[in-house]
């Protein structure tokens, strides 16, 4: 399994992330709300 997680926005280690949630955009199920341990969160669209 990969150890990071790779995107334009950030790179984080698996073990820093706490939560992932789906989260509604333009009425469609398509973006994801990622919380880190260092309290902060990415939301994805």
């Amino acid at each position: 399994m990969f150890p990071y997680i790779d995107n334009i926005h950030g790179k984080w280690h698996f073990n820093e992330i706490r939560a992932i949630f789906s989260r509604r955009y333009l009425l469609q199920d398509k973006a994801l709300e990622i919380f880190v341990s260092n309290r902060n969160y990415k939301t994805y669209k």
